[in-house]
């Protein structure tokens, strides 16, 4: 018989939609990969941190002996002001390895022709970003306060060095006779001296 030219027609160009269940799944996968990435990155930059400080405080470990249980706890204490500072970058950095893996294996093409578009495919990691502002936002209201505070105390028995002022760090301005303000950085209570002193006249 005759084949028409309505069946020898091309196949329509659009590509079929992808159903919901499938978004989900793929949401989910992405996801996935990008947690172990954001994990992977975020132990290196662990290591990275222990060695730093391990190398900068070996002196004063030895010079002190400062016991391992002192040097274990500013590490506790300054690792998450280390991991605020740092959480832009290792974000950044699992993106790119997310999207670097998902296309090596061809799987942003095969989306791609399953009709799910690329802003599809980034939607989950711009959530992901989105939550690790929000954590970001709560580790510094929250516990920064409380954790940096300890650890400069546990650092400055580290050095050797007297207990700096934590409370009420508004009150390190005071008046003084005959107009005078006094600025101090350190107040060491066992000894009743301050370091770092200035004095303005108004």
């Amino acid at each position: 018989g005759e084949i028409s030219a309505a069946d020898d027609a091309a196949p329509p160009a659009y590509a079929p939609r992808v159903s919901g269940f499938n978004m989900k799944l793929m949401d989910r996968y992405i996801l996935g990969i990008f947690t172990r990435m954001f994990l992977l990155v975020s132990s290196s930059f662990l290591t990275l941190f222990l060695l730093i400080e391990a190398v900068q405080l070996v002196d004063d470990l030895v010079a002190n002996d400062v016991p391992g249980k002192t040097f274990a706890g500013y590490l506790y204490y300054a690792a998450p002001q280390y991991f605020a500072w740092t959480i832009p970058l290792r974000g950044l950095l699992a993106v790119m390895l997310t999207i670097s893996l998902l296309a090596r294996q061809n799987e942003v093409v095969a989306l791609h022709s399953a009709g799910v578009s690329a802003y599809r495919v980034a939607a989950p990691l711009i959530v992901a970003a989105l939550a690790l502002a929000v954590g970001l936002f709560a580790l510094q209201d929250r516990a920064l306060p409380d954790t940096n505070r300890r650890a400069e105390q546990l650092k400055d028995a580290i050095k050797g060095r007297p207990p700096r002022t934590h409370f009420q760090t508004s009150r390190r301005w005071t008046f003084g006779e005959r107009h005078r303000l006094y600025y101090y950085a350190l107040f060491n209570a066992a000894t009743n001296t301050m370091q770092g002193m200035q004095v303005f006249q108004l």
